[in-house]
């Protein structure tokens, strides 16, 4: 019985006949132990046994961490492309929304102040337009100097409306002493 344990953990050893499995193996050359079957062979060959199984665990240990670090690497990777899209989409509608309200200004607003505006944002609308790049940076670009443009033509109008206010402010007030020094 004992023979035939160890031609059996030896099959399964070498993977004679059998798919080679080391703990099988360990298994059948312990019972040939058990059943009281002896020799230097069946020594060494449960100590190789028993090593190559410790070396096989290792390296499916191995292996199973270097999976987990490559799917963590991918998940970062696509969490990484996922947010990378989704800062450009919203530089997109950013730009968009920009261009619109541009636009808006520049033909609702006949004022002789923002005319300087006006080819210069004709220029920036054209080559927003030609632009074919999906560079967040040219994009972002591209969007820091619409706003800047909304802002300057906001603040252009904004003084004039306080210069006119200023002026009628000054004349109501001008009124008002020639009135007060007619009464005297």
């Amino acid at each position: 019985r004992g023979g035939c344990a160890n031609n059996i953990g030896h099959m399964v050893f070498e993977g004679l006949g059998y798919q080679q499995d080391y703990r099988l193996a360990i298994e059948w050359l312990e019972q040939a132990k058990e059943w009281g079957f002896q020799n230097d062979d069946l020594e060494r060959q449960l100590a190789e046994a028993k090593a190559k199984l410790e070396e096989a665990k290792k390296k499916a240990e191995e292996a199973k961490k270097k999976a987990e670090a490559q799917k963590k690497a991918e998940a970062q990777k696509k969490a990484e492309a996922k947010k990378k899209a989704k800062q450009l989409e919203k530089t997109i509608d950013s730009i968009e929304s920009n261009k619109r309200k541009l636009e808006q200004k520049l033909s609702t607003i006949k004022n002789p102040i923002i005319d300087s505006y006006r080819g210069k944002a004709k220029k920036l609308l054209a080559d927003i337009e030609n632009n074919s790049s999906k560079n967040i940076d040219t994009l972002k670009t591209f969007d820091n100097q619409l706003a800047a443009m909304i802002n300057g033509i906001n603040n252009k109008i904004d003084n004039q409306k306080k210069a006119e206010e200023k002026r009628v402010a000054d004349q109501k007030k001008a009124e008002e002493k020639r009135v007060a020094n007619e009464k005297l």
